[in-house]
C-alpha cells in the first residue's frame, strides 16, 4: 500500500489508558506495521518496584497511593469481567503487553528507551515515524531522529498549559476551567515542541482524575489516526515528506512535576475523587 507506515510506538508497560491508543495505532489502515517499545512506569530508575513505591508515599501521601491501589484492584476485577463477557477489541480494560500481541506488534520490554536494545531494535525495525503516548522516559538522540518522518508526542493536556507529570490531577487540583490533549513534535525538552494539533474539552463538576483521563484518552485517539494518516499522506507524496504542523506553542504556559500530598488535597478539597468512574469510564 502506497505511503503504508511503520511505526515506532513507546508507551509505559503497565497503564490504564494506554491500551486505547495502542488500539488506535494497531487499527489504522495507514499502518504496515508496529514495533512498541515499553518502560517500567514504577521503580524505573533502578530503584525496583518497592522502592518507587515509597518514593510515592513520601511525596504523594498515603492517601493517593491506598487510591492507586483501590483503582488497580478495581480495574482487575474489571478486566476480569471483560474477559468473560466482552469481545478482545471491545474491552477497555485491557493491558499493554495484551493489547500488543492482540494487534499483532512487535514488542520488546526495555528499561532505558535510549540504551543500546532499544536502539538495535529501532534501527532493524527502521520506522517511518514515531509516537510516544504517555512515556515516562526522555527520548534522546540518535532514537529521536531514527523515523525520517519525525517523532510525536501525546500529552493529556491542552498545551502549553500543565506540561510535565500528571497534568490531568494536577488541572481537577487547580480548579481549570478545561482539560485537553495534544500532540506535539518530540523534542528533549519536556512537552515543547511545536504542535500538530490539540483539543479541549471541558473540566465537569463531576470529574475524577479516572474519569477524566480516560476522557482526554478517546480525544486522543482521534489526534494519533489524524496523526498517522497526514504521515502516510506526506510519505506517499514523494519528495521529502514532512507532516504539516499547526505551528509552535504559545509563550506562556505551566509546568507541573510529581504529584505532592497538596495537590490531593486541594482535588478533594473542590469535590473531585481519584479513582470515580473505573467500572463506567
Amino acid at each position: 500500500m502506497t505511503g503504508a507506515l511503520r511505526v515506532l510506538l513507546l508507551a509505559p508497560r503497565d497503564h490504564f489508558h494506554a491500551p486505547l491508543l495502542l488500539r488506535a495505532v494497531g487499527e489504522s489502515p495507514r499502518v504496515e506495521g508496529v514495533l512498541l517499545l515499553t518502560t517500567p512506569k514504577v521503580g524505573g530508575r533502578r530503584r525496583g518496584f518497592l522502592g518507587g513505591l515509597l518514593a510515592v508515599w513520601r511525596e504523594s501521601g498515603a492517601d493517593y497511593l491506598l487510591s492507586m491501589a483501590l483503582m488497580q484492584a478495581a480495574f482487575e476485577v474489571r478486566r476480569r469481567l471483560e474477559r468473560l463477557a466482552t469481545a478482545p477489541a471491545r474491552r477497555m480494560a485491557a493491558r499493554v503487553g495484551d493489547e500488543a500481541r492482540r494487534l499483532g506488534f512487535q514488542h520488546a520490554a526495555v528499561r532505558d528507551v535510549n540504551g543500546p536494545a532499544a536502539r538495535e531494535a529501532a534501527a532493524a525495525f527502521a520506522p517511518h515515524v514515531g509516537v510516544a503516548v504517555y512515556f515516562n522516559q526522555i527520548v534522546r538522540e540518535p532514537l529521536l531522529s531514527a523515523p525520517p518522518l519525525g517523532f510525536y508526542n501525546l500529552h493529556p493536556s491542552f498545551l502549553p498549559e500543565f506540561r510535565g507529570v500528571s497534568p490531568h490531577v494536577h488541572a481537577l487540583a487547580a480548579g481549570a476551567p478545561r482539560a485537553g490533549v495534544s500532540i506535539h513534535r518530540l523534542t528533549p525538552e519536556v512537552d515543547g515542541g511545536d504542535l500538530f494539533a490539540r483539543r479541549e474539552t471541558p473540566i465537569r463538576p463531576d470529574d475524577s482524575a479516572f474519569s477524566l483521563y480516560r476522557r482526554v484518552t478517546r480525544i486522543g485517539a482521534g489526534l494519533v489516526r489524524e496523526l498517522l494518516d497526514r504521515a502516510a499522506e506526506a510519505r506517499a507524496g514523494g519528495g521529502a515528506p514532512a507532516i504539516p504542523m499547526a505551528g509552535p506553542q504559545e509563550a506562556n504556559g505551566s509546568y507541573f512535576g510529581a504529584i505532592s500530598r497538596a495537590t490531593v488535597q486541594q482535588l478533594r478539597a473542590r469535590g473531585h475523587t481519584l479513582c470515580g468512574g473505573v467500572f463506567t469510564a
